[in-house]
């Protein structure tokens, strides 16, 4: 049996109106559970229509749904918006730890 299985969503993907739709329908035509499924979100989504961004995700965590950000620290949004955002993981650039940590 699968922990998880993460998935990569382009932000194009992402703002499709009916992409919950498709997830739900995924889910249902591949008998996996929500908590097994994580949908990893490029940095960009953040930056697009906050508001419904902000529904889209909470919709997805409502079914069980994991939500991971992918390359983090790309340069698209800051870290107010994590503030916002009910996410399981993040995943940085390693060179947004490097340069960010040498800083006073």
């Amino acid at each position: 049996m699968i922990q998880y299985l993460a998935v990569n969503v382009s932000s194009r993907q992402f703002q499709q109106k009916d992409f919950i739709e498709i997830v739900e329908s995924v889910i249902k035509q591949t008998n996996i559970k929500p908590h097994q499924l994580e949908l990893e979100l490029t940095e960009s989504i953040l930056v697009q229509n906050i508001e419904k961004t902000l529904q889209k995700l909470n919709t997805l965590k409502k079914m069980g749904i994991r939500l991971a950000i992918d390359d983090f620290g790309t340069g698209y949004s800051s870290l107010e918006y994590l503030k916002r955002l009910s996410l399981r993981r993040i995943e940085n650039r390693p060179i947004f730890c490097t340069r960010h940590s040498s800083r006073p």
